[in-house]
């Protein structure tokens, strides 16, 4: 069974999870160290010290004569009696005993007792596959990003110019005209690059940055550039369109005086077409002009037919333009969001390299790799191998503020999941998607579709 407690704050959703907790490891027929077999996770130390506190401290409370509303239940979970019978003084009895025995033994081998934040079980699993994931035997976990993303960038700029970085060096000479073109100045460079290469530890864009990571700099500089010919090539058709209009109607000897209008006419509509904005929509008052509504009544008669003679040709104008518009906006409007990144995303490659470079020298690991790399772990290995390399095997996954994993965390915690379901063992996730507060790394408020087929 997999139970979802979606409540608000301060409705009891870590009582729940103690609750349950103890249900476990409290259960009659488990042995002192079942607990060694539950497996409770949250996100934070300061969350995970106050979870283990909260069971230790019911646990105390239970094995000796405090008065508990918490010990009736368990005693009516647990044993199945009802309130305030003789089975039930005998059943709570036992109770108090065997919280007495379990206390004990969790004090005595506490380091089993696992309690704990993800990335710390994170890095229990990547320590156990150290050779599998390449890592050195000892290493540290690096928790800095900013640090050693700016040594990276500026380790990358140094290196422009040498012979080896030759496609880098043109694709950061493009992106300094750029950045002068947008109003940046040249010096903004590195913190740009440092905001984007953040994108490299974070979980939410990994598939995304794992994509991106098989094209070169030269492909990615490659489709940049057929990016900005195709909305190239649009701007010139419209203007071409425009132009045409203005010709016509500077042939006949006309401007756009001469319209109904004057400077919001139709004719002016198409001049700043040609020649000065080819992305202006046409207003309420041009659409009715082409429908026919050219000129004033007392427009002089000479000026009138000069109009008239050009209407047709102006009307299939004004249609080419809104065709064109009309085909490929959505592409022009995609390929303008993409082309201010692509030019950083053909360096991401390299500030990755730059990036590893800094960390194995001094044999450190950062902490947003570990959720990255025992994917591929759990991903390929049956899950008693993972438990085997862990020394430990957890019937149970009980998930506290559930509303912060993010996919990638949950795709690791799945397979333990999934292994425990197949076995018919409780699990347990807790939260409220009101309170979630890491959104900015990656985490969601998980939903059970996701999880349909799996509770």
């Amino acid at each position: 069974m997999f139970k979802i407690y979606s409540s608000s704050a301060g409705s009891g959703k870590t009582y729940t999870l103690t609750k349950e907790y103890l249900k476990l490891a409290l259960r009659p027929d488990a042995k002192d160290d079942y607990f060694r077999h539950i497996l409770a996770v949250t996100f934070t130390n300061a969350a995970a010290n106050e979870m283990k506190n909260r069971i230790l401290e019911r646990l105390s409370d239970i094995a000796g004569t405090k008065e508990l509303p918490l010990l009736d239940e368990l005693v009516v979970d647990l044993y199945g009696t009802s309130l305030h019978t003789d089975a039930f003084e005998v059943a709570k009895a036992s109770l108090r005993q065997k919280a007495s025995s379990v206390f004990k033994t969790i004090l005595h081998r506490y380091a089993d007792f696992s309690v704990t934040t993800i990335d710390s079980f994170t890095q229990r699993v990547v320590m156990a596959f150290t050779d599998e994931l390449g890592l050195p035997y000892s290493f540290e976990v690096e928790m800095e990003t900013d640090e050693v993303l700016e040594l990276a960038i500026d380790n990358l700029i140094e290196k422009a110019g040498t012979e080896e970085m030759e496609e880098i060096t043109t694709i950061l000479s493009e992106y300094y005209t750029h950045t002068a073109t947008e109003g940046n100045s040249w010096n903004q460079l590195p913190e740009l690059l440092k905001e984007f290469g953040r994108n490299l530890t974070s979980d939410q864009f990994y598939d995304a940055v794992n994509a991106a990571q098989e094209l070169s700099p030269g492909a990615l500089r490659a489709i940049r550039l057929q990016l900005m010919e195709h909305n190239r090539q649009v701007e010139t058709s419209i203007v071409d369109q425009g132009q045409r209009a203005w010709s016509l109607i500077t042939s006949k000897g006309l401007s756009e005086e001469d319209f109904k209008g004057k400077k919001n006419s139709i004719a002016a509509y198409f001049k700043t077409i040609a020649f000065t904005n080819f992305e202006k929509e046409p207003t309420a008052t041009h659409r009715k002009q082409i429908e026919g509504d050219w000129y004033l009544p007392k427009t002089p008669l000479p000026i009138a037919g000069a109009i008239d003679s050009i209407t047709e040709e102006l009307c299939n104008c004004f249609d080419q333009i809104e065709t064109i518009r009309t085909e490929s906006s959505r592409e022009v409007n995609l390929f303008d969001c993409l082309l201010p990144h692509l030019q950083k995303l053909a360096l991401l490659k390299q500030i990755r390299v730059e990036f590893d470079d800094l960390l194995q020298k001094d044999g450190r690991v950062h902490i947003s790799e570990f959720n990255k790399k025992i994917l591929g772990i759990v991903a390929s290995e049956p899950v008693p191998f993972l438990y085997e390399r862990l020394g430990t095997k957890y019937n149970h996954i009980l998930i506290d503020e559930f509303q912060d994993t993010s996919r990638l965390q949950f795709a690791n915690l799945l397979p333990l999941i999934e292994n425990s379901l197949g076995a018919a063992h409780f699990n347990l996730a807790v939260g409220d998607g009101k309170q979630a507060i890491y959104r900015f790394r990656g985490a969601i408020w998980i939903r059970l579709s996701l999880c349909t087929g799996r509770i």
